[in-house]
């Protein structure tokens, strides 16, 4: 419920100022210090190159403070493609 207030209250008025769909249930994702595969980052992961639209809106909350040498960051969709 609190995810649905949360896309209500903020996504709804701050970013889409039209309609819109989402995620009933979003994805979750964790990175663990150490994990396996993590020598992969910081490989850039791109939504397009997973088949998702270039239209699509991605909201990025990290549940602790990131270091600033690991982040989310944005590139061009002309960048992601290459």
């Amino acid at each position: 419920q609190s995810y649905h207030q949360f896309i209500k209250e903020y996504v709804a008025t701050h970013i889409c100022n039209e309609p819109f769909y989402f995620q009933q249930t979003p994805t979750i994702r964790l990175h663990c210090p150490n994990a396996e595969n993590s020598h992969h980052y910081p490989r850039y992961h791109t939504d397009v190159g997973y088949g998702h639209p270039p239209e699509e809106i991605n909201l990025w909350l990290p549940l602790t403070v990131p270091s600033p040498a690991h982040g989310f960051r944005l590139c061009s969709l002309e960048d992601t493609l290459h």
